[in-house]
């Protein structure tokens, strides 16, 4: 297509149900407002290997100035989740687009990739960093960029919990203070109860990336560990290990000024 919304940070994803079923998503302009913003996320799936597709989900289309984007895909036995950032009121094109404030939104597709259900469970979040989302054995958690009183943006988590979507809890509180939003989320693995939560923050003056581990399907946190080598950028990933150990990626900077990719396995 011609009307994509092409950017470094917000990049289309695709992922396979158990069954076989794909699901892509991408972003696309809306077409009401002349420039780059003003664009929607897209979902569409196929049953023949990508030969033919369906769009099964859009968020965002009435969008002027504002956007919906940063979703991340969690296949599982009953269907597909998703997780995403959507502008919490509708945009027209009349309000201000410095007032605009990002939502973290849950949507749920069958096996049949229908969607069946789409949910707000955060009303204010960071508005451009990315989400993950991960399936334990008591039910899938998602993970953002929170936005709380006085700009701090830290990490915060929701669970489903029998049938239901937590409130958001904090993974850790770094107490970042910036004016604006980092572009930088974090990610989350995990395997029955465990759980293990990779993120970036430079709370302090002092860009860190780390890691905090849970025992009770992130219910409750360690005290987090510091993994980069001192002069991170950030971009996290993070995997467990048949061990029980958390392998973090992340990016870090040189001083010749060039970012290599590092890997670190880190214990609880």
């Amino acid at each position: 297509g011609a009307n994509w919304f092409v950017n470094w940070a917000d990049h289309p994803s695709m992922t396979a149900a158990p069954d076989g079923r794909l699901y892509v998503h991408w972003l696309v302009n809306t077409g009401k407002k002349s420039g780059s913003y003003g664009y929607g996320i897209r979902v569409a799936t196929s049953t023949d290997r990508g030969a033919t597709w369906a769009t099964a989900f859009e968020e965002g289309f009435q969008n002027v100035s504002d956007y919906a984007g940063f979703l991340s895909f969690l296949p599982t036995s009953r269907g597909v989740d998703a997780v995403y950032l959507t502008p919490l009121h509708p945009d027209d094109g009349t309000t201000d687009e410095h007032a605009h404030i990002k939502a973290v939104g849950i949507a749920r597709f069958g096996p049949d990739g229908r969607e069946i259900a789409r949910q707000i469970v955060d009303s204010d979040a960071c508005s451009c960093c990315s989400t993950d989302i991960a399936e334990t054995s008591a039910g899938p958690v998602a993970v953002y960029r929170d936005h709380e009183a006085g700009e701090i943006r830290d990490i915060s988590i929701v669970r489903r919990v029998d049938g239901t979507w937590t409130a958001p809890a904090p993974v850790h509180r770094d107490g970042w203070k910036i004016g604006g939003c980092p572009t930088n989320g974090p990610a989350v693995a995990a395997r029955g109860r465990e759980v293990a939560v990779a993120w970036f923050t430079a709370a302090g003056d002092r860009p860190q990336v780390k890691v905090a581990f849970s025992r009770d399907a992130g219910a409750t946190f360690s005290a987090p560990v510091a993994v980069d080598d001192g002069t991170p950028a950030g971009w996290a990933d993070v995997l467990l290990l048949d061990d029980g150990r958390a392998l973090v990626s992340w990016l870090e900077k040189t001083a010749t000024g060039v970012g290599d990719v590092r890997l670190r396995a880190v214990t609880r």
